[in-house]
């Protein structure tokens, strides 16, 4: 994947491999978690929707819970409901931090490759003027007066 930031975190003697989403990700997690919005659990679910679906491996196993769907909303509901179902939000807490914190790492990263940008030469367009550098005078190229 192009442009994301990965990292492991330890909590509570698990390991935890965790990455930044992708906007298709970040849009499914908006459509799951819509029956929340304007309730008191809209944050968390929020939380919750980001957690499963940045979470690529728990202690190293990549598959702790397979994708079934090809939906990518689907598959974002899937892991919404393994996460909810499995977890508390002591852990999911702790998580989103470190989310949060994949996040700001990802926009100081491509702040910081904004100062090796370096913008293209402007396109040589040949004119009247760029002969007489090369030493061939306009008054060669004028037609002739009859």
């Amino acid at each position: 994947m192009y442009g994301y930031i990965s990292d492991e975190y330890r909590v509570w003697g698990s390991a935890y491999t965790m990455r930044t989403l992708k906007g298709d990700e970040e849009l499914a997690a908006a459509v799951v978690t819509k029956e929340y919005v304007e309730t008191l659990a809209q944050a968390k679910s929020w939380a919750w929707a980001n957690i499963a679906l940045s979470v690529d491996a728990i202690d190293g196993k990549h598959d702790y819970c397979p994708r079934v769907q090809v939906d990518a909303v689907e598959f974002a509901r899937a892991r919404f409901r393994y996460w909810t179902s499995t977890y508390t939000w002591t852990l999911g807490e702790r998580l989103f931090t470190e989310f949060v914190t994949l996040q700001r790492r990802e926009l100081a990263a491509r702040e910081a490759m904004q100062d090796f940008h370096v913008p293209s030469p402007a396109p040589f367009l040949p004119g009247l003027s760029s002969l007489s550098d090369l030493g061939i005078s306009t008054d060669e190229l004028a037609p002739e007066a009859a």
